[in-house]
């Protein structure tokens, strides 16, 4: 993970609203924005086969890192453990996520690392693969460096700039 700036930390969360006022309180974090009540990819792959993962996803600016708080609603059922605990246990830290420039390298690296790809995401240009990381307890989330996920992040960067605390949950600007 040397040279690989955390981008941003995934917290699963009982309930997104719940979740939001809590961090925003205890730490300041926000403003969130909702990504949607059920986030859908256009492909959902565990292990190469299609999955179910509904879930609820939040993401806010934490300081330098993004924040995302998820809350889990239905999924197949091999997939559950792994973003609760990355194949390790303890905590309930989803994920932690970073950005490469080549995808394929890092899945590569990564899988010779001893941390294999379980699930792959996809939503138009943008990429996702997680890992497990049984060291971490946690999963590893790699997106790849494109102009649609750096803008969608840039948006929730603006949205904390001089924010004053009010809405600290906000829907996703129409398109």
């Amino acid at each position: 993970m040397k040279d690989r700036p955390i981008h941003h930390v995934c917290y699963i969360v009982d309930d997104i609203t719940n979740g939001v006022e809590k961090w925003v309180e205890a730490t300041g974090a926000g403003p969130f924005f909702l990504l949607g009540e059920h986030v859908e990819f256009e492909e959902t792959l565990l292990e190469g086969e299609p999955c179910v993962f509904d879930h609820a996803s939040a993401i806010g600016k934490w300081g330098p890192i993004f924040l995302e708080l998820m809350q889990l609603h239905e999924l197949t059922p091999e997939l559950e453990p792994r973003l609760y605990t990355g194949s390790a246990g303890g905590g309930n830290i989803a994920h932690i996520a970073y950005i490469v420039d080549g995808p394929a390298a890092e899945r590569e690296r990564l899988e010779a690392a001893g941390m294999p790809e379980f699930l792959q995401l996809r939503q138009g240009p943008i990429q996702i693969s997680l890992h497990d990381a049984p060291l971490l307890g946690h999963a590893i989330e790699v997106h790849e460096n494109t102009d649609a996920i750096n803008d969608l992040f840039a948006m929730f960067a603006a949205g904390a700039e001089g924010w004053d605390g009010s809405e600290p949950l906000r829907q996703m600007p129409e398109e």
